[in-house]
């Protein structure tokens, strides 16, 4: 995904299947996430779903059944033009992004070496860089204009989605919360640098050029 602002998470999933009842019509608006699919169609088809298994089936939702729905949505993002790890809650209320660099905040989604678009927030691009944490109040603020990050007020809602966020990245053993994310080219150089032999041991890397972990 592009960006974890509502433009970039939010994906139209469309599904019809008559024989189940169901057909056009229905607009169903609960919070769900793209790990609910593959657990949904497990269960549409009888295959057990496993306890590895992330997400929660749908079909009780899409049979019309009154069911507890999802209070958020995680998401994440950590390159796309280029290196930018970002990562999110989104409750029905309220929008919480983490960022762990200070890349640019808009990153062209032209993917043109002359962008082709111009946001109005933030005013010059070219100077703005992510913020720490981003906190919106999406009834109030839909197009996420207004960072609350800092507001006294919502103090308790910023500490709380940011343990939120927290415990997710702890259970989805995320590579983020132990450093910054290496391309395998940077892997590849550290290999080439002491393919030799007669370069000194190297931070990280085995004296026969293994890469630790």
């Amino acid at each position: 995904m592009l960006a974890l602002y509502d433009p970039g998470l939010e994906a139209a999933l469309i599904m019809r299947l008559p024989s189940r009842g169901w057909f056009a019509g229905r607009r169903l608006s609960p919070l769900v996430s793209n790990v609910d699919i593959f657990p949904t169609l497990l269960e549409l088809v009888g295959i057990p779903v496993g306890e590895a298994v992330q997400g929660s089936s749908l079909l009780p939702l899409l049979d019309g059944a009154t069911v507890d729905a999802r209070d958020c949505v995680f998401a994440e993002m950590t390159y796309h033009d280029y290196y930018d790890p970002q990562r999110c809650v989104r409750t029905e209320r309220h929008k919480l992004i983490v960022n762990f660099s200070n890349a640019p905040s808009f990153m062209d989604p032209s993917q043109s070496w002359r962008p082709r678009a111009r946001p109005s927030v933030p005013a010059d691009p070219a100077t703005a860089f992510h913020p720490l944490v981003e906190l919106y109040d999406l009834a109030a603020d839909p197009l996420e204009r207004r960072n609350l990050a800092g507001d006294p007020a919502q103090e308790s809602v910023r500490r709380g989605l940011l343990a939120r966020l927290y415990q997710w990245m702890r259970t989805t053993e995320d590579p983020l919360l132990h450093g910054a994310i290496t391309s395998p080219m940077h892997r590849r150089a550290l290999e080439a640098l002491v393919s030799t032999g007669d370069t000194p041991r190297l931070s990280g890397v085995r004296g026969d050029g293994a890469v630790l972990p």
